[in-house]
């Protein structure tokens, strides 16, 4: 969503809204808590493309680029990161113009310029693989097709939950040659998905990430993480140098910087959500498969499949066996099938239930045949593996049995033609050795009554169109598109339960009054004494917003509270620590048209969102309110206020307040629409100073940030030092330089850093940091427009 139209603009301005609100950034000193752009190609933003920035402590400007006598910067421990004229820079490596490799140690590793990374060409896929028309080999001069390569080298189910994903890279980019790195075994599945123009050969053990790709020729043209969310896939990635990469962020690579990870979010979602973060509209319903033009080999069966991949998700094989006694008992046909390796598992259970041998299809079914089978099954009953997505891509009525993991992340869509069976609790171990608990809370009479729930007028063979349905109705729910921001909480059948993300939601009644357009997000870590404290001021306003607490991956016994002392309280759990972008977390969850930050030390005065969405709705271009804020029991006023209030940029005919270019976090207000629009907090900067580059992209894309006096925000921070803060603020400074500002300004931030180095070890640690990240910094480098850096210029004293 874009920016608003400007009110105004004076003769002569680039077609820019006018200047934003504008101070210089304040971060907040004493708490600890703490969107996302297309990757662009190495170099850009950099004046002259794909030219990069030469930089040294002593390095001059020459013309549009930034040359040094060494051509790197050195650290105070003589690391050297170069960035050449013509060296992408890419993953956890920085190449030279001739194609070196130099790791901070000054070990070089030469790659040939544009020549194979590793091995072999790029395999065809086996078997009939191509999409249409035979496909120019890769590197095949002038005339070949750019290249997207997806990474998803894993199961059958994995596979097709990946389809909407696959379908939309399609779309996005019809003249690309798609190739997908998955397991050549899948070949057919891949055929029949029908997007897809060559299979690159890649497994590995598991779900683990392969250590390699066999790929040749120029780099590709766009890379595509749909494998994982962690170093491994994305530095498997790295190495072949695409000249876009688009993946989840981590903090293990944070060069990228692409959307946040949702562990909770349903797998076809997940990636779903991923592409549309990067502008490529993706649909998770997305995800039928033709049938195969074979006849099914028992057509209007039951299918039983016992196994799956992990023993933890096998239901007792003695159950699958009653089942099918009282479904034959009831006159229907029961088939069983099982993979290559299941033999012994299908034997048994066809012995148990007295199976003919017409009617056992073990040792793994050719692809065509196992497919035609669902298609035209009366059911399918299994648990989590993937002839459960399979029923679903052919729209077969299914019962799918859950255990260690939940339906909300792998399970059907929202439809009475699929069943979700599940007990809700704990996770447990999906690749387990022993069935999970979860699992075995699941009896034989849950299945057979599913069964008899099924569509009856579902009939075999005349499957219809998958509609969008209400995901609270049956089976499990999908989140709703874009992502897990307004995701419901998802339902299961027969057990008059839901189960969803670990999301705790309060719910209202009838009587209740109507919810504050304002809602808060508190981003919190391992600090759950002055949370509680927290949590009571805001829960005693009068405006009674929603209440969200993104927990940073806290380790003392913050979760335990929420649950024990504020129940109505919205939890969002973070496997990690993702610092700032915790808010954005919090603001995604939150449906409120305006969102309020608090730290677990800072809250809002009675009536201050009251006064802060009256001021949001007369002005539509506000995009960030920066409140006054009062420090510790004595209220004292925080010396940011005057800072803000005395902002030289003064104030706008359309805006309130004063228009600044800065906040302290703690004590800002955000239009969700704009927050969402400027991508919220950037990833590579963490925490410490990250507000001034908010408020820079906020700018950019037309929205207001001003100061506003009238609203009042309480801090209470904790008085005792906050250890490497001042190395990690210089380095955000010096980062966010480089991020948005002029290259000549960035230069000399870093000269100015590299001479305090000498005598300073905060800004050693700043600096080392600071060139550690620089890569990644000049590949999501997006100079401000010039509106936005007159006004910039204008708070650092300068005009030229």
């Amino acid at each position: 969503m874009t920016g608003p139209t400007p009110a105004f603009r004076s003769p002569g301005d680039p077609p820019h809204p006018p200047p934003a609100p504008w101070t210089r950034g304040a971060s907040n000193p004493a708490s600890p808590s703490p969107g996302g752009p297309v990757h662009p190609a190495p170099g850009d933003g950099v004046p002259g493309g794909a030219r990069a920035a030469w930089l040294s402590a002593g390095g001059s400007v020459t013309g549009d680029r930034v040359l040094s006598a060494s051509g790197g910067v050195v650290s105070d421990e003589g690391r050297v990161a170069w960035l050449s004229a013509g060296g992408p820079v890419t993953g956890d490596r920085v190449l030279s113009a001739s194609g070196g490799v130099v790791s901070d140690e000054g070990r070089v590793a030469w790659l040939s310029a544009g020549g194979p990374v590793t091995g072999d060409p790029v395999h065809p896929a086996p078997g009939d693989v191509a999409r249409g028309a035979s496909c120019p080999a890769p590197g095949g001069g002038a005339a070949a097709r750019p290249r997207v390569l997806v990474l998803r080298a894993l199961g059958l189910g994995d596979l097709l939950a990946g389809v909407p994903a696959l379908r939309a890279l399609r779309r996005a980019y019809p003249d690309h040659e798609l190739v997908l790195a998955t397991p050549a075994e899948l070949a057919p599945v891949v055929t029949a998905i029908g997007v897809v123009d060559r299979l690159l050969p890649a497994a590995a053990p598991g779900r683990a990430v392969p250590r390699r790709l066999d790929w040749t020729g120029p780099p590709p043209d766009v890379a595509v993480d749909l494998h994982g969310n962690g170093p491994p896939s994305h530095r498997l990635l790295s190495r072949l140098r695409p000249l876009r990469l688009l993946a989840f962020a981590h903090p293990g690579t944070p060069e990228i910087d692409g959307p946040p990870w949702d562990a909770e979010e349903h797998e076809r979602d997940r990636w779903c959500r991923l592409l549309t973060a990067y502008g490529i509209d993706a649909d998770p319903t997305d995800l039928r498969l033709p049938r195969p033009s074979v006849p099914s080999p028992a057509p209007g069966a039951v299918v039983l499949h016992p196994g799956a991949g992990a023993p933890s998700r096998c239901w007792p094989v003695e159950r699958y066996a009653a089942v099918a006694e009282t479904l034959r008992a009831r006159g229907h046909r029961v088939v069983v099938t099982g993979g290559a390796d299941e033999g012994d598992l299908v034997a048994r259970l066809a012995k148990l239930a007295d199976l003919p041998d017409t009617d056992v299809f073990g040792g793994g079914l050719p692809y065509d045949r196992l497919s035609a089978l669902v298609a035209d099954a009366r059911a399918v009953v299994s648990g989590d593996t993937g002839i459960a997505h399979l029923a679903v891509a052919h729209a077969a009525p299914s019962v799918t049995l859950f255990g260690p993991v939940p339906p909300s992340r792998w399970g059907p869509p929202a439809h009475p033609r699929h069943r979700a069976l599940w007990h809700p609790g704990p996770d447990g171990d999906p690749h387990g050795h022993e069935p999970d608990p979860a699992l075995l809370r699941i009896g034989t009479d849950d299945v057979l009554h599913a069964l008899d729930a099924l569509d009856a007028s579902d009939a075999p063979g005349t499957r219809p169109a998958d509609p969008v349905a209400d995901p609270r109705s049956h089976g499990t729910a999908r989140s709703p598109r874009p992502g897990p921001a307004d995701r419901p909480q998802r339902g299961t059948m027969n057990h008059g339960t839901n189960h969803g993300p670990s999301t705790t939601r309060r719910r209202r009644g009838a009587d209740s009054p109507k919810p504050a357009p304002v809602g808060v997000v508190i981003a919190t870590r391992d600090r759950a004494a002055r949370l509680a404290v927290t949590l009571r001021h805001l829960l005693a306003l009068p405006e009674r917003p929603d209440v969200l607490v993104v927990d940073n991956a806290s380790t003392d016994d913050t979760r335990a509270m929420l649950a024990r002392d504020f129940p109505k309280v919205r939890v969002v759990s973070l496997p990690f620590n993702r610092g700032a972008l915790a808010r954005t977390h919090g603001v995604r969850a939150l449906d409120t048209p305006y969102v309020a930050f608090s730290d677990d030390d800072s809250w809002w005065a009675p009536g201050a969102l009251s006064t802060a969405a009256r001021l949001f709705d007369e002005h539509p271009r506000l995009g960030l309110l920066a409140a006054r804020t009062l420090v510790g029991p004595a209220e004292d006023a925080d010396p940011l206020n005057d800072v803000l209030a005395g902002s030289p940029l003064g104030p706008a005919t359309d805006l309130p307040g004063t228009q600044v270019l800065g906040f302290l976090a703690c004590a800002s207000i955000v239009r969700r629409e704009a927050y969402l629009d400027a991508g919220g907090y950037h990833p590579l900067l963490f925490f410490g100073a990250e507000e001034t580059l908010l408020a820079y992209d906020l700018a950019a894309r037309g929205w207001g940030v001003t100061h506003c006096p009238d609203v009042v925000a309480h801090h209470h921070p904790n008085p005792g030092p906050r250890t490497g803060r001042p190395a990690v603020v210089r380095r955000n400074e010096l980062l966010t330089a480089w991020l948005r500002r002029p290259l000549p300004h960035a230069l000399a931030r870093t000269r100015a850093l590299a001479a305090q180095a000498r005598t300073d070890p905060h800004a050693r640690r700043a600096l080392r940091e600071t060139l550690t990240r620089l890569p990644a910094a000049l590949r999501a480098r997006r100079p401000l427009p010039p509106h936005v850096e007159r006004a910039a210029r204008l708070l650092d004293g300068t005009t030229s």
